[in-house]
């Protein structure tokens, strides 16, 4: 089985647009730093490159029947940039490790249990005359008033985006931030 690795945040994101409401210099700096990057390569920060194949992992598992991803070995599976095959072998830690959380995940999320999914890695831009942002967002999901009871969530029925946050086991200061930031 395949599975497409995403390599890069998109350009207009989120998370660029914030850094700039920060420290200028350091967004311009990081911006400088990213046009010299090769497109489809990984970042080879450990927790950036774990998040990269664990969100592979969570797209096919959100895109095949769930009896066939319970029967899946990981092992097994094929990585892929835009720029072709990745080696198992230049990522000793960051692969195990995706794979390990996704074995993890899969068992405690089976594939309806956040609601109904609607969408699974959809890439999204929108542009006006004051700016322009874009991003992809992980999992779409319709959730119905038992869906979320089940999640202990006390919204309303209706549609809903799913980050997935894949970092808070080397810090943990990041599933606190996942809970208020943009």
């Amino acid at each position: 089985m395949k599975a497409l690795v995403r390599t890069a945040a998109t350009k207009n994101g989120i998370h660029n647009s914030l850094s700039w409401l920060g420290c200028d210099r350091k967004a311009w700096l990081s911006e400088m730093n990213r046009a010299h990057e090769l497109p489809g390569q990984l970042s080879g920060v450990s927790y950036f490159d774990i998040g990269s194949f664990t969100h592979a992992l969570l797209a096919l598992h959100y895109s095949n029947p769930h009896e066939k991803m319970l029967r899946l070995d990981t092992s097994k599976i094929v990585y892929h940039t835009e720029s072709g095959k990745v080696d198992r072998a230049e990522h000793p830690e960051s692969i195990p490790e995706a794979e390990r959380l996704y074995r993890a995940y899969r068992l405690y999320w089976p594939k309806n249990d956040l609601g109904k999914v609607l969408d699974v890695e959809q890439e999204f831009g929108l542009k006006t005359a004051e700016f322009e942002v874009s991003g992809g967002l992980d999992l779409v999901v319709a959730m119905g008033k038992r869906d979320l009871e089940r999640n202990g969530l006390d919204g309303v029925p209706g549609v809903y985006i799913v980050d997935h946050k894949t970092r808070s086991k080397r810090d943990p200061m990041e599933y606190e931030l996942a809970l208020h930031d943009a």
